[in-house]
Order: C-alpha cells, then sequence, then structure tokens
C-alpha cells in the first residue's frame, strides 16, 4: 500500500504521486489505498504514461478523491 491505515491520519492533506523519472509507460505505479479504502471509488489507480502524477486527498475515513 501506498497509504498505511490511520483514519483521520490523512485529513487536510493534499499527496502527489509523480512519475518523476520517465519510466511509468514502462514501470507502471500502482496507487494501492489500504485494505477496503478507495480512490474515486476504484480499489487502485495506475499512473501508465511518462511524467504524469496524480494528487489524492482522504475524506478523513475510507475514501480517496482525485485532487
Amino acid at each position: 500500500s501506498v497509504f498505511e491505515k490511520g483514519e483521520g491520519l490523512y485529513s487536510d492533506k493534499v499527496y502527489k504521486i509523480v512519475d518523476e523519472g520517465g519510466n511509468a509507460n514502462v514501470n507502471h505505479i500502482t496507487v494501492d489505498p489500504y485494505s477496503t479504502e478507495t480512490i474515486v471509488g476504484e480499489s487502485s489507480l495506475v499512473i501508465n504514461a511518462n511524467y504524469n502524477s496524480l494528487s489524492v486527498y482522504n475524506d478523513g475515513g475510507t475514501k480517496w478523491f482525485i485532487a
């Protein structure tokens, strides 16, 4: 998991995951929240284009959203 368990731990913060090396088209980056948590309803999201990024924030519980 990119994010470990800790309800409320992530409130009021935005996290940005970045492919700084420009290799995501070959080495995909999977953003996988803890256990049953979701990002916009999905169990995980994948960055698969070079130099792309994903910014997410948490509702203080089990749901993550794209910022």
